[in-house]
């Protein structure tokens, strides 16, 4: 496999280079990037964007030149990429010294003013304390 760039294309591609295969691939195959439109190379802006938490369709729309539902699948894809992350390496919270609260919030309202009630839960978070009163805060 060689790294080719061609002028109609955006982005590089890997070519097989046996005479009969001649197949080719993009950089994204295989990874969390494939089947995104935009080019690799605002990827790593995108990724540092998110997490400075800077990723509002505004921001997106204005500095990556992404369409509103890009900008919201790229925002999905990192939260699941956050989230396949933290499941394999587990975070503690709390221990000696530190006081954990736990603060989930409930909220129900009625579809369509009907009897029906739907619930739906809002963010949960925790805030640990330490004993010099800094706070870190987990999303």
């Amino acid at each position: 496999m060689v790294l080719r760039s061609r002028e109609d294309h955006v982005d590089v591609r890997w070519r097989c280079s046996g005479k009969e295969c001649r197949k080719e691939m993009t950089s994204k195959t295989g990874t969390w990037f494939q089947g995104c439109e935009q080019p690799i190379r605002t990827m790593p802006l995108f990724i540092h964007a998110w997490a400075e938490k800077w990723t509002t369709l505004a921001f997106c729309m204005g500095s990556f030149d992404m369409n509103d539902m890009a900008a919201v699948r790229l925002n999905a894809a990192m939260r699941r990429v956050a989230e396949e992350w933290l499941l394999k390496n587990s975070v503690p919270v709390g221990g000696p010294g530190l006081t954990v609260e736990v603060d989930e919030s409930l909220f129900s309202k009625r579809k369509y003013n009907r009897n029906q009630v739907v619930f739906f839960y809002n963010y949960t978070y925790v805030e640990v304390y330490k004993k010099q009163m800094r706070l870190l805060r987990m999303f």
